[in-house]
């Protein structure tokens, strides 16, 4: 082929696509979970009641899955026998709040 033009390699069709991430399927305990993080931190007991679920860390797996950026504290209370206990507080990075702004949520 006499006058074939040669190809041109693959441009991102948006500047920082290369980093962009698609906005992934998520569920509706996962949704009220993020709505949850979003206004801020909360214990794991209460996001428990939050999204419907009595099983919070396993939504907060499958969000990390998905690629939000989420951290737990160790909050050191007393538990009603008097002994230390070290529940989870979640809250999003900052890393996975600019992923959420990313995906439209505002």
């Amino acid at each position: 082929m006499e006058n074939a033009q040669p190809r041109n390699q693959a441009e991102p069709s948006a500047p920082n696509s290369a980093h962009f991430k698609p906005r992934p399927h998520f569920t509706g305990k996962e949704m009220r979970c993020l709505d949850r993080l979003w206004m801020g931190h909360v214990m794991r007991r209460d996001l428990d009641d939050i999204i419907g679920a009595t099983n919070s860390p396993d939504t907060i797996m499958k969000l990390r899955e998905k690629g939000v950026s989420i951290d737990c504290e160790d909050v050191p209370m007393r538990n009603r026998d008097g002994r230390w206990s070290y529940p989870g507080r979640y809250a999003l990075t900052n890393r996975g709040r600019d992923l959420l702004r990313s995906w439209g949520w505002v």
